[in-house]
C-alpha cells in the first residue's frame, strides 16, 4: 500500500468503492520540516500563483484550467503562513486515495430494463462519459475513444489500467459485448479513461480534482466516479460543483459502509455533496445490499452485486459493491442524454429520479432514494409540461409581493427557488402562494409524472422601499384664540422641502404662495401648508385657525406653601382657578419662567433656598402673571441615635443617646409625648425598668431641630 503523506493531523483519504468494505488509509507523521504536497485554494483568478508560493519556499506541482487552485509541494510551517495570506481561501493536504480490495452475470443490465431500450434505439451513441478511476485496459469488449494520464509524477501519458477496477466499471457502462462478452448498459456510448490512481489503487485528492478539471476542459456529458472517502474536502467539492455547474451530470458511489440493518447516516464523498448523484447498491432481489451506505443523501439504487464486467487481460471478473453500481447510473444517464439531447444536466437528473421502480417504504428513503433506476423507452412523444406561470410578474414593487403559481399541464407538480438557483425535483415543493419581501429572483419548474420537466420559469422582483412623502410642516405657534396678532413661522422635518401656504382656507398647492419667512395673522384666519419634495410628492396639509379676539386673562398660580423659612424636603404643589386646562412652567433662580422653562409635573422639591417664580399657559398660549414665592430652607440637626434599638426585655434597659451634629443639645420624653425644649434634657444614661415610649430631638445652638427619634420598650416583670 503506499503511505498517505499527511502533515502532522489526521486526515483520512478517499477510497474506491469496490468492495464489501471501505478502508481509510493513515501513515505516521514524517518531520515537520519535510516538504508535503498541499491544494491551495485562491480566492481570485488573477493571483501569480507561482510566484505567490514561491514567495513561501514552495514549488507549484500542478495547476488546473477549471479550478481555481494549485498544488505545491511546501513544509507544514510555511504552508501554515501560506495560508494566512490575503490572497488564500485555503490551503488543504494532499491526501492520497486508494482503491480497496475486491471480491469477484451481468444480471444488472436486465435488472434497469436497458436490453428494452436499445430496442428502442437507445445505447448512448454520442454521449461522452468521463469515467476517473485506474485507468481501462485494453479488451476486446471495449471500445476506448480516448483518455489521460492525470497522476502527479507520472512517467508516462497511458491511460492504460494497471489494477483492474476500472476496466470492470468501464465495462459496466460501455461493455459492446463482442462474440458472447458482457455488454454494458450504454455500449455506444464514448468512453473516456481518466487515470487518476495507480497500480495500488492510490493516487492524490489533487490528481482526482485534475482528472474533473480534464472533464470539464474536453466537454464531458458525464462523470463517474466510483470512489469515495468519509471526509469532506473543500477544494473537492468545489471541483464537482464546478464540473455541474457547467452541465455535467456527476456521480459518484454513495459507498460500503452501511449497516447490515439499514440504519446509521453513512453516504460519503463526494457522493455527499448536492451536486453529485449518489448511488446505492442492490442484489439480484432488488434488496439493499447489506454493505451499502445509507442516509438522506442517498438519490438512486442500481445493481451493485456480483455483476459480471470485463477485466485486465482481456478477461471477465465478477465484483460486488456500490462501485459497480455507480457505472449503471452513469450509463443509465447516457441513455437518457441520447433520447433528450436538449434537456440541461438538471433536466436529466430529475428524469433520473423520477424514471424508477420504487423499493423499500413509499417515495425517496435513506436505504434506496427515490429507488432502482429503469433504462428510458422509446414511447409515444414527449409533451414537455408547459412553463409555469405567476400571477405577479418580475418587476420593481414597493412592498412584498405574494406569488401564485400555475400551470396548464394537469397533474404536473411545481418546484421552485428563490435563490436564483435552477430548481430541479429535489427543490421546495409549490404547495402555497410564496411572499417575496426582498430583493428575490424566482425561477420554477413544472414535472409531470414521468419526470419531464418545463422550461424554467424566471421571475426577479425588485423590492424597494416605498415612496416616503415629506412630514407635514409645523406652525411654531398652535391653532386657538388669541388676543393680539400672531406671527407664525413654518418648518419641516424633511430636509430639502419647499413649503407652500394659504390663508383662505382653500387646499395649498405648488402655486400656493411659497413659504420664505415669518407669517402676521392679525386677524382670524385659516392657515394651511404642504412641505413638496425635489420629486414633486407632497405631505398631508396641515391647517391651523387663529381666532383674534379681546384679551383672555389667566389667574395667577399659587402654591399650597406660603413664602417662608422651612426645613429639607419641602414639596411644592401648585393650583389654579381657571376652568380651562392650564400648564405650568417655573424657574428656582429667579428669573422669568417661559414656556421652555420647567414644566410642573404635580409638585416641586425644594431642596435649598431659593425663589420659585410660576405662569400658567393655556392652550392658545395665554399667560398668566408671575407667582413669586422665597423658600429659606434650613438644615436641621441630624436625627438623636438611641444605643438599644425598640424591643421586649426581661430586663431594665440603659439607654443612651448620641448625635452627629457637634454642639447640639438632646430633649427627650419617656411617656410618648412630643419633645420640646421644655422637655427632659438629655444629660447621662437613661434607665428604662418598665414600658416606655422615649423620644428624643436634637436642637441646635440657633434653635433647629431635628426629626423626632422614637424607640419603644416592652419591659417584662416589675422592677424597682
Amino acid at each position: 500500500m503506499k503511505s498517505r503523506k499527511i502533515s502532522s493531523f489526521f486526515i483520512a483519504t478517499i477510497v474506491i468503492a469496490s468492495s464489501f468494505s471501505w478502508t481509510t488509509y493513515a501513515s505516521t507523521t514524517t518531520s515537520d520540516t519535510t516538504s508535503k504536497r498541499y491544494i491551495v485554494k485562491f480566492k481570485t483568478k488573477g493571483v501569480d500563483r507561482g510566484k505567490l508560493i514561491s514567495s513561501y519556499s514552495g514549488k507549484v506541482k500542478r495547476q488546473f484550467k477549471h479550478v481555481d487552485a494549485a498544488v505545491a509541494e511546501i513544509t507544514p510551517q510555511n504552508a501554515a503562513k501560506l495560508l494566512k495570506d490575503s490572497s488564500v481561501a485555503y490551503v488543504e493536504v494532499d491526501n492520497v486515495v486508494k482503491a480497496a480490495d475486491t471480491t469477484f452475470s451481468n444480471w444488472g443490465v436486465s435488472d434497469i430494463n436497458a436490453p428494452t431500450s436499445w430496442q428502442s434505439g437507445f445505447t448512448g451513441k454520442g454521449v461522452k462519459v468521463a469515467v476517473i478511476d485506474t485507468g481501462v485496459a485494453t479488451h476486446s469488449d471495449l471500445s476506448i475513444t480516448g483518455g489521460t494520464n492525470v497522476i502527479s509524477g507520472s512517467t508516462t501519458t497511458s491511460f492504460s489500467d494497471d489494477n483492474g477496477h476500472g476496466t470492470h466499471v468501464a465495462g459496466i457502462i460501455g461493455a459492446q459485448g463482442v462474440n458472447g462478452g458482457v455488454k454494458g448498459v450504454a455500449p455506444d456510448a464514448s468512453i473516456y479513461a481518466v487515470k487518476a490512481l495507480d497500480s495500488s489503487g492510490s493516487g492524490y485528492t489533487s490528481d482526482i480534482i485534475s482528472g474533473i478539471d480534464w472533464a470539464i476542459e474536453n466537454k464531458m456529458d458525464i462523470i463517474s466516479m466510483s470512489l469515495g472517502s468519509s471526509q469532506s474536502d473543500s477544494s473537492l467539492q468545489n471541483a464537482v460543483d464546478t464540473a455541474y455547474n457547467s452541465g455535467i451530470l456527476v456521480v459518484a458511489a454513495a459507498g460500503n459502509d452501511g449497516n447490515a440493518d439499514g440504519t446509521g447516516t453513512n453516504v460519503e464523498y463526494p457522493a455527499n455533496y448536492s451536486s453529485v448523484i449518489a448511488v446505492g447498491a442492490v442484489d439480484s432481489t432488488n434488496t439493499r445490499a447489506y454493505f451499502s451506505s445509507t442516509g438522506s443523501k442517498v438519490e438512486v439504487s442500481a445493481p451493485g452485486v456480483n455483476i459480471t464486467s470485463t477485466y485486465l487481460n482481456g478477461s471477465y471478473a465478477q465484483m460486488s459493491g456500490t462501485s459497480m453500481a455507480t457505472p449503471f447510473v452513469a450509463g443509465d444517464l447516457a441513455l437518457l442524454k441520447q433520447k433528450y439531447p436538449s434537456y440541461t444536466n438538471i433536466q436529466l437528473r430529475n428524469l433520473l429520479d423520477s424514471n424508477i421502480v420504487d423499493l423499500g417504504v413509499s417515495g425517496r428513503d435513506s436505504s434506496y432514494g427515490f429507488g432502482l433506476i429503469q433504462a428510458p423507452i422509446n414511447t409515444a412523444a414527449v409533451t414537455a409540461p408547459s412553463k409555469p406561470v405567476a400571477n405577479i410578474p418580475g418587476g420593481s414593487y414597493t412592498s412584498s409581493q405574494v406569488i401564485a403559481l400555475s400551470d396548464a399541464t394537469s397533474g404536473a407538480s411545481i418546484y421552485y427557488t428563490i435563490d436564483g438557483t435552477t430548481p430541479t425535483a429535489q427543490s421546495n415543493l409549490y404547495t402555497t402562494p410564496i411572499t417575496i419581501s426582498s430583493t428575490s429572483t424566482l425561477k420554477a419548474v413544472a414535472i409531470d409524472s414521468s419526470g419531464n420537466s418545463s422550461e424554467v420559469l424566471s421571475n426577479t422582483y425588485t423590492i424597494t422601499s416605498p415612496v416616503v412623502l415629506p412630514a407635514k410642516p409645523i406652525a411654531n405657534v398652535p391653532a386657538g384664540n388669541y388676543s393680539t396678532s400672531q406671527t407664525i413661522t413654518l418648518s419641516d422635518k424633511t430636509a430639502g422641502v419647499a413649503i407652500y401656504y394659504t390663508l383662505d382656507g382653500t387646499i395649498p398647492t405648488s402655486k400656493s404662495t411659497l413659504y420664505s419667512g415669518a407669517i402676521t395673522i392679525s386677524s382670524t384666519k385659516t392657515l394651511k401648508a404642504i412641505a413638496i419634495d425635489a420629486s414633486g410628492n407632497s405631505s398631508e396639509v396641515m391647517s391651523n385657525t387663529y381666532v383674534i379676539n379681546g384679551p383672555v386673562v389667566i389667574p395667577t398660580p399659587t402654591a399650597n406653601v406660603p413664602s417662608g423659612t422651612y426645613k429639607a424636603p419641602l414639596f411644592i404643589k401648585l393650583y389654579d382657578m381657571y376652568p380651562k386646562p392650564l400648564k405650568a412652567f417655573y424657574t428656582l433662580d429667579g428669573s422669568t419662567p417661559t414656556i421652555k422653562s420647567l414644566p410642573y409635573m404635580g409638585y416641586i422639591n425644594i431642596t435649598a433656598s431659593c425663589t420659585l417664580k410660576v405662569i400658567a399657559v393655556d392652550y392658545n398660549g395665554n399667560v398668566s402673571g408671575v407667582l413669586s414665592n422665597q423658600y429659606t430652607i434650613i438644615k436641621p440637626p441630624s436625627d438623636p441615635i438611641v444605643s438599644v434599638r425598640s424591643g421586649i426585655y426581661n430586663k431594665p434597659q440603659t439607654i443612651t443617646l448620641s448625635d452627629s451634629t457637634p454642639g447640639v443639645k438632646i430633649y427627650y420624653t419617656l411617656d410618648g409625648s412630643k419633645p420640646t425644649t421644655n422637655s427632659s434634657v438629655y444629660k447621662g444614661a437613661i434607665t428604662i425598668s418598665k414600658t416606655a415610649v422615649l423620644k428624643a430631638i436634637a436642637v441646635d445652638t440657633t434653635g433647629n431641630t431635628s426629626y423626632i427619634t422614637t424607640s419603644f420598650y416592652i419591659i417584662i416583670g416589675s422592677y424597682k
